[in-house]
């Protein structure tokens, strides 16, 4: 028969496995453990994603100190035939890819060209704010060319048309 000694440390022991069970259940394989890690890793890859998307914008050099500089520049390489270097006018967040943007740059080239060579500015609005908007005329009507600015790199450019 065990002595009193024994049965104590055996309890003990045993009460220290139980903790030791609950103890890694709770921290690596409950549900909501699991969840926390995944919720982290989550994080960790938007984090991620949002420095290089920083560093992106912070490299991005395409555009000029005047939103009239970048439309400058956007149409000078237009005229040259330069469709990439023109695509690299749009700035990042743009609804479409700069890939999208080239192939509606290569498709409607003279059209975009000749639009734009007569936008003007929207009148009343102040080069302060980080949007710039030009009108430009467009199959029988006005549309407008926005512009933003990039404040990592400190110029502007193109969002849309």
């Amino acid at each position: 028969m065990p002595n009193r000694k024994q049965f104590i440390l055996f309890s003990l022991g045993l009460v220290f496995l139980v903790f030791l069970g609950l103890f890694i259940y709770q921290t690596f394989l409950s549900p909501e453990a699991i969840s926390n890690r995944e919720d982290q890793e989550k994080l960790e890859m938007v984090m991620e994603n949002l420095e290089r998307y920083e560093e992106a914008r912070r490299s991005d050099t395409y555009g000029g100190e005047t939103p009239q500089e970048t439309l400058d520049l956007f149409i000078e390489a237009l005229e040259k035939g330069d469709v990439e270097l023109a695509s690299r006018y749009f700035s990042l967040d743009s609804v479409l890819t700069r890939k999208e943007w080239k192939e509606e740059i290569s498709e409607k080239k003279q059209e975009i060209l000749q639009s734009l060579k007569k936008a003007t500015p929207v009148k009343d609005q102040e080069i302060k704010t980080n949007t710039f908007w030009f009108f430009f005329p467009r199959e029988n009507t006005q549309d407008l060319l926005e512009m933003t600015y990039n404040e990592y790199s400190r110029i502007w450019k193109i969002e849309g048309m």
